[in-house]
């Protein structure tokens, strides 16, 4: 009879495999089992071990394809889903070419950065030469204008103070309000003197509206290369949004 009973887990001989509790609620009945390593079997459509192929037509139980057995090689390819599918390394890819887009979207912002500057810098020179030369004058038909030229200076010397604060990509995110802003009273000034202009007729009005006017185009320039830098992340984003919003109503 005693040669009948069963022994109890802890004397039982270990096997390789996994070790672990038997009773695991019970804290004072513990013991040792064995369970066999577990091999799940590979999908057919799972990638080659050596080559990264697809194993369509053979074995599952083989971890390498028909051309790889017969070759003689196995397990040359990292087993890994990202490497063996091509995913990883596109994904590498794709980032250094948006980086590298990046890296061109924001030389050429600069570019367009000191063209705006320049345009604005003339227009500034004209008005400063033009107010001296009309604070020197006597004469009644070119006096009027002083006080509008003055007032463009003051404008055109906040303008470049706000473009002399950007030096990198981070003061350009941090400023772009008051660069906008700037672009608006430009704008606005622009417009005044465009009307004056066709008021009087004057040689100067012309003279600071057509270089208000290229300052203007200079700074939108500006503008559309900044969204072309913004908007691969936003439409990133929204391709996203939109692949889950569609999971979800499947």
């Amino acid at each position: 009879m005693a040669s009948e009973i069963e022994s109890p887990p802890s004397l039982l001989p270990r096997e390789p495999g996994i070790t672990g509790s038997l009773f695991k609620n019970d804290p004072f009945k513990k013991g040792t089992y064995t369970v066999p390593p577990l091999r799940k079997p590979q999908d057919r459509r799972s990638p080659c071990t050596a080559c990264g192929r697809r194993k369509d037509w053979c074995d599952r139980a083989k971890p390498v394809c028909y051309l790889c057995a017969v070759e003689g090689r196995s397990y040359d390819y990292p087993l890994h889903s990202r490497e063996a599918n091509g995913r990883l390394e596109r994904m590498h890819k794709a980032k250094a070419k948006a980086s590298e887009a990046k890296e061109l979207a924001w030389t050429r912002t600069c570019a367009r950065w000191a063209e705006a500057r320049c345009k604005v810098a003339s227009s500034k020179a004209f008005c400063e030469e033009l107010h001296s030369l009309l604070t020197l004058s006597q004469g009644y038909e070119i006096k009027p204008p002083t006080p509008y030229v003055s007032s463009v200076l003051r404008t055109l010397t906040s303008v470049l103070q706000v473009l002399d604060h950007v030096q990198g990509p981070a003061d350009f995110e941090t400023n772009h309000a008051r660069i906008f802003k700037a672009q608006q009273i430009v704008s606005d000034t622009r417009l005044t003197t465009e009307g004056l202009a066709a008021e009087g007729s004057d040689y100067a009005y012309r003279t600071i509206a057509a270089l208000l006017g290229e300052a203007e185009t200079a700074l939108q320039d500006i503008w559309t290369e900044w969204i072309i830098l913004q908007e691969p992340d936003k439409l990133g984003r929204s391709g996203r949004s939109r692949r889950s919003s569609t999971k979800r109503k499947r």
